[in-house]
């Protein structure tokens, strides 16, 4: 297969499950919130996403490292999703939701760091630039947080059947995507007990969690927020969709800073710039303000991902590689963000929007961690 045609499916691909991504992360709250769910009830539900990845994942991806095969396990997980979706519109009340959330997040969570895995082994095989599949990921993302935006204005019950169209979308873009296989795995322990041995890739793992969840307050609240704040939901939907722009510009060129400075260097800038973005958001709704930073979301989660995924391509061998990205997300996007969504939804419901100023915390310890990252062999 021709590297462009490659790099044409993982860029479908992408594009297939940030649809899904930009439609659940402004809109899901507010899905939830129409069913009767307060902020806390909010803050646990997302959790539950966040706490399955840690089982899921790295479960899953530990048995495609002993296998090799990534292409049709992508297929079946995105395709069980999709029904997962489906079974919302049948469940009430916040002990139903919460009991299908788990469901839905054992089969959605793995996705996305097995694809990202399969983009970094086509790096590799294929010399394709991983920034520039993956922008396309971004641009889902904008057009679909922009345009749903006004779309459910005033109709928060088209959310759901929006998300399950989604998802049956990446199921379809998963079979596209390169067969690319890894050699399998003849040890019975799998490839997760010498990574978990691994003082340095685990303090990486602290790093980047860090990083990520410092994301929390935004992600689970920022559209609540800013709805309580008097701002029309296209204009909401414009805030999300400007971040990601200025995270496709990034993507665009990342390859060039990541040559100049290197994966940690990249997840510096992410934890210098969330020390800039997190207080001034909590000072208040100014739109004019908001606009104005909210392209740094290129730096706090752009810089910091493409460092990640960096990191791990360059640091682990392919036969881990599923197992290594998988983990990352776990602890990424699954125990830091378990930890913090819950709090930030405690933060949200006694102090609104000067809740920010507590994310600056994590990415201070983001910036700590890779100072010690950058000094330790």
């Amino acid at each position: 297969m021709a590297p462009h045609s490659v790099a044409i499916r993982i860029a479908i691909f992408y594009a297939a499950i940030f649809a899904v991504i930009g439609l659940r992360m402004p809109f899901w709250p507010v899905w939830l919130s129409g069913r009767g769910l307060g902020p806390g009830e909010i803050g646990v539900v997302l959790a539950v996403g966040s706490w399955m990845q840690v089982a899921a994942a790295p479960w899953v991806a530990s048995r495609v490292d002993r296998r090799g095969e990534r292409r049709k396990v992508l297929a079946i997980l995105a395709a069980a999703a999709a029904l997962g979706y489906a079974l919302f519109d049948l469940t009430g009340g916040f002990v139903g939701i919460v009991l299908v959330a788990g469901l839905v997040a054992a089969v959605f969570t793995p996705i996305m760091p097995l694809g990202d895995n399969l983009a970094m082994l086509a790096v590799s095989r294929y010399g394709i630039d991983y920034g520039r599949a993956r922008l396309w990921g971004s641009i889902s993302f904008m057009v679909v947080a922009t345009v749903g935006g006004a779309a459910i204005a005033g109709h928060s019950e088209r959310v759901l059947w929006m998300i399950v169209a989604a998802v049956a979308a990446t199921a379809a873009a998963a079979l596209l995507l390169p067969d690319i296989r890894t050699a399998r795995q003849r040890d019975r322990t799998g490839a997760l007990r010498p990574l978990l041995r691994d003082r340095r890739f685990l303090a990486f793992l602290a790093t980047a969690g860090c990083l990520q969840c410092s994301h929390a307050m935004i992600y689970g609240f920022g559209t609540l927020h800013w709805q309580g704040a008097g701002l029309s939901p296209a204009f909401i939907g414009l805030l999300w969709a400007e971040s990601v722009v200025a995270e496709i510009v990034f993507f665009a060129w990342g390859k060039h800073a990541l040559t100049r400075i290197g994966p940690l260097g990249l997840l510096a800038a992410g934890a210098v710039a969330g020390l800039v973005r997190w207080p001034l958001t909590a000072l208040g709704t100014d739109p004019v303000t908001l606009l104005l930073l909210q392209p740094l979301h290129a730096a706090t989660f752009g810089a910091a991902h493409l460092g990640a995924m960096t990191f791990i391509a360059r640091t682990i061998p392919p036969e881990r590689s599923a197992s290594a990205q998988s983990l990352h997300s776990a602890i990424a996007g699954g125990i830091a963000f378990g930890i913090a969504m819950p709090l930030a939804g405690i933060l949200y419901g006694f102090f609104g929007g000067a809740g920010f100023a507590a994310m600056t915390l994590f990415s201070a310890l983001g910036l700590a961690g890779t100072w010690w990252l950058s000094r330790t062999p």
